[in-house]
């Protein structure tokens, strides 16, 4: 139980999330015990316990029904905030207190390390094969890239070092052939809300499509 308030503490305090429901499912939802216990402690924050008739059932029935006609669900609601790892421009006014300042040797503008570039919101909504892009960026190097991917409950992370944010995996693209600078711009496209998340890279000035690769934390 102090990993569930925990919980509540957390969504309560640090995200303002009221949360006034619980809904039991799964094969541990049928131990009576359990699910009594859950109810007397957190009684005085959860007004109400829902549990279905055959909760053991719940998430396989979900899921061949979803098998069978994908077209069931029409939309997921994100968790998280999904966010990649970059370097915006220097702003004295968000940056100055915990970031660090670096200077653009091909821009010539001074950066701030570790931001949180968000792409998707916690609650937003995502139809299924929702085709989301994270934004553009350019290659440091001539060939390949990775990006890195975080998760968050909170709204507008600024850093992606703060507390509730968590690295969830690698984007890892392949150009496979050299770039010259000025020429190493790419945007990479995830494919978001089924049961799987594809990616795909693009070639800036040449549309190529490139090799992309995710790799989960």
């Amino acid at each position: 139980m102090k990993k569930q308030k925990k919980i509540l503490k957390k969504a309560k305090g640090e995200i303002n999330i009221d949360i006034n429901k619980v809904i039991f499912v799964g094969g541990y939802s049928s131990n009576e015990v359990l699910t009594s216990k859950i109810g007397l402690e957190l009684n005085k924050d959860i007004p109400f316990f829902l549990k279905p008739s055959n909760p053991y059932l719940s998430i396989l029935e979900g899921a061949v029904l979803f098998g069978i006609n994908p077209n069931l669900i029409e939309t997921r609601i994100a968790k998280y905030t999904i966010g990649k790892e970059t370097r915006d421009i220097w702003n004295e006014e968000i940056h100055s207190e915990k970031g660090t300042k670096i200077f653009d040797e091909n821009s010539k503008v001074w950066r701030c390390k570790n931001c949180f570039y968000k792409f998707i919101e916690a609650n937003q909504k995502l139809k299924l094969d929702e085709e989301i892009s994270p934004g553009s960026f350019s290659m440091v190097g001539s060939r390949s890239a990775t990006l890195k991917f975080y998760k968050s409950l909170k709204p507008n992370p600024i850093f992606t070092f703060e507390n509730g944010v968590e690295k969830i995996a690698e984007c890892v693209l392949d150009a496979e052939k050299d770039y010259p600078v000025g020429e190493r711009g790419f945007k990479i496209y995830l494919k978001l809300g089924g049961t799987f998340i594809d990616a795909q890279g693009i070639h800036t000035k040449s549309g190529k499509k490139c090799k992309v690769k995710l790799k989960f934390d």
